[in-house]
């Protein structure tokens, strides 16, 4: 059987919900929390945020930004790493200054793919752009005869 509550009752309740959020009115006033979430609801009322919401979404935000710091310190170590191969690159003769090259490259493109930058170059052909540039191919690999 249903209770019924005064209206006293359901002000106060609702009161407590608007101030301190729905476990807090139903711990106060020792009525069910499906009782005054629908008297809040037909009330437009909405909860507060509790504190423990309130205390994630600022570990959320300051977890956001220490990632964007750490992602900038990342960047920066990219291209300082991508700038000394280069110099030591030029300093270097043969497969050293081979193996520095390639590395400043890598570092380049690691440093523009975290930048959000596209790190190769791809052309879109159209269908008869990829025929007519199959065809030159096959004509390149075609062997020649000889003239007999």
């Amino acid at each position: 059987m249903k209770r019924a509550y005064s209206a006293d009752e359901r002000d106060t309740a609702i009161a407590v919900y608007a101030k301190l959020g729905l476990h807090e009115a139903a711990r106060q006033t020792q009525i069910p929390k499906g009782t005054i979430s629908s008297w809040a609801a037909r009330s437009g009322l909405h909860a507060p945020a509790s504190s423990a919401t309130e205390r994630t979404a600022a570990a959320t935000e300051a977890r956001t930004i220490r990632i964007a710091e750490k992602r900038d310190e990342l960047r920066e170590e990219l291209i300082l790493a991508a700038l000394h191969h280069v110099k030591a690159s030029t300093e270097t003769k043969g497969r050293d200054a081979s193996g520095h090259a390639v590395a400043a490259g890598i570092f380049v493109d690691k440093f523009r793919l975290e930048s959000g930058e596209a790190s190769g170059v791809f052309q879109q052909l159209t269908k008869q752009q990829a025929i007519d540039d199959g065809k030159a191919r096959a004509v390149q690999l075609r062997p020649v005869r000889e003239a007999s």
